[in-house]
């Protein structure tokens, strides 16, 4: 029987709930001191004074550093941006001028022997600014379209598929309605850190990474190095979904630190910090207006969204895709508006614009079945998109109405009444509800290699990331299912950049991904080795092996 689906304990539970799991902050390096943030305490700017004399002479400060001291840094430019990156704009520069746009803002940083005294002394840094007006409150009124680049991303201004506002005042049954989605933080078990060490023009990182490769890239080119010269080292990340993606300035403060006090630094975010040095899901505000038949049909649909970005970059999000998308409707405009802010640049969370688009289209889309009288989920099903009408392609696989089918089922839809406030008990009113998401199917090139030893085991190496969806215990399976080992004998390794290449550890596409990598990799050794399962230890004995490798791209 295949282990692929089987309910298995996850592998490494054991080392996270001992205490064996090291996350970046956890690891001991020799000669390791600690660094704390000096932020900005409003919100758009300039500095004009910065007085760090107390902070330099308290006790067991190594090195205070600010823009007036910091090395300027070469801020290479990169072949392509990353892909975790905003598409527009360009990201912070960690103490390269006196600028500030955002509260929170790191503005400086004190090295010190413990962390207790780097955060003592960084309360001691004095601070003046020459404030400027600020835009800090959300107000659509600013909204601007994106930048030719964001567009060129996939993020449009505008889409038209047929006459979506003359449909829409010809429709027999409207609905037009504003909704709201505040800005929400992730707000893991583990907070952000990094550990930096250098020896001699090498640097070595211990960090909180949805991808390692990335972080890599980033910390090469803000240094100049190649990035052979660079490692990221990220076993186990708790929790992330979208906070990790990027390698934020705290990194690059990180590596900053450790040169310049020529010992590894350690930095932690507080959790206060978390809400300014991370990005966050942006605040949108969205108009979605509706018109359908009497008997249920859509004939329009308009979707104008108005989201959050600061003021140094443009976050795009696929926030529209839903309206597009969802359901079949021959008549669809939809408009993407930036909201500029200073405040630091959003980022993803979990289903960036999809969740926020599919709340508001599926708040308007039962709003239209009360109006109709009609049952909501029938309302779903009747305007089920056959095919992708945004881009006139058919679907590569969709099992929605499947969805609609065992969920009616399961939840005993067929016994609720579509009427609102209709279903109670005693006093209390009971919500019964239903709505739609749709998300893509993303798939990225991976590598992976495979190690079969004579003692009958094997180990399996890429440099993916697990930030709790159970990458380990996934690709284990997968491994030992290809191999044809029991699982215990199959080690599963990740969160290297010295390993095999794995794309970003998100976009729910680490499956379709790296396990086709490690499926294939797995493959190639047991073919090379041309031996099965039990058979492994003998035919390398036959060899003369202790092992064998192969390595694999998918």
């Amino acid at each position: 029987m295949s282990l692929i689906g089987q309910p298995v304990s996850r592998v490494d539970g054991r080392a996270k709930v001992t205490g064996g799991a090291q996350y970046a902050a956890e690891f001991d390096v020799r000669g390791l001191v600690h660094a704390a943030l000096v932020t900005s305490t409003m919100p758009h700017g300039s500095i004009l004074t910065m007085d760090t004399a107390a902070a330099e002479k308290a006790d067991g400060v190594l090195a205070v550093i600010t823009h007036l001291n910091a090395d300027r840094l070469p801020y290479r430019r990169m072949k392509e941006r990353p892909a975790v990156d905003p598409p527009s704009g360009e990201a912070l520069r960690v103490f390269q001028d006196a600028d500030v746009v955002f509260s929170g803002q790191p503005i400086g940083v004190v090295v010190a022997q413990t962390v207790e005294d780097a955060r003592h002394a960084a309360r001691l840094v004095r601070v003046t600014y020459n404030e400027a007006a600020e835009k800090t409150t959300f107000d659509s009124a600013r909204a601007a379209a994106p930048s030719e680049a964001t567009a060129e991303d996939g993020e449009p201004g505008e889409t038209r598929r047929g006459h979506a506002v003359r449909a829409l005042d010809e429709a027999e049954v409207r609905v037009d309605a504003t909704y709201v989605h505040p800005r929400e933080h992730h707000n893991a078990i583990e907070m952000h850190a990094t550990i930096a060490a250098w020896d001699g023009d090498r640097l070595t990182l211990w960090d909180k990474t949805q991808w390692v490769g990335n972080t890599r890239a980033v910390i090469a080119h803000v240094f100049g190095l190649p990035e052979d010269h660079v490692r990221v080292i990220s076993p186990f990340v708790g929790g992330a979904f979208g906070s990790a993606l990027r390698a934020w300035p705290h990194v690059t403060v990180a590596a900053l630190a450790a040169r310049r006090v020529g010992r590894p630094v350690r930095i932690e975010l507080s959790r206060r910090e978390c809400y300014t040095s991370i990005g966050f899901r942006p605040h949108t505000e969205q108009r979605v207006a509706l018109g359908a038949r009497r008997d249920g049909r859509l004939t329009a649909a308009i979707a104008e969204v108005a989201a959050q970005t600061s003021t140094y970059e443009e976050h795009a999000e696929e926030t529209i895709n839903a309206a597009r998308t969802t359901y079949a409707c021959p008549n669809v405009l939809t408009r993407y508006r930036f909201v500029r802010m200073h405040t630091n640049t959003p980022t993803s969370m979990r289903a960036p614009g999809h969740v926020s688009g599919a709340f508001a289209l599926e708040c308007a889309m039962d709003e239209l079945a009360v109006q109709l009288g009609m049952d909501p989920m029938q309302l779903r099903i009747l305007n089920h998109a056959d095919r992708n009408e945004a881009d006139d392609l058919p679907w590569s696989s969709k099992e929605l109405l499947a969805c609609y089918r065992t969920a009616a089922e399961r939840f005993g839809w067929g016994e609720r009444s579509w009427q609102p406030r209709a279903l109670r008990d005693g006093g209390t009113l009971i919500g019964h509800g239903m709505a739609t998401a749709i998300y893509p199917a993303h798939r990225s090139a991976a590598s992976a290699s495979a190690t079969l030893f004579a003692d009958g085991t094997a180990l399996v190496r890429t440099a993916a990331s697990d930030m709790g969806p159970g990458t380990y215990t996934a690709m284990t399976q997968v491994a030992a299912d290809a191999l044809d080992l029991p699982l215990p004998r199959v080690r599963f390794e990740l969160g290297d950049t010295d390993m095999p290449k794995a794309p970003v550890h998100g976009g729910s596409m680490t499956m379709a991904s790296v396990g086709c990598a490690v499926r294939a990799a797995c493959e190639t050794v047991r073919g090379e080795l041309g031996a099965d399962g039990a058979a492994y230890a003998e035919a390398l004995r036959r060899r003369g092996l202790d092992h064998i490798e192969a390595s694999a791209d998918a």
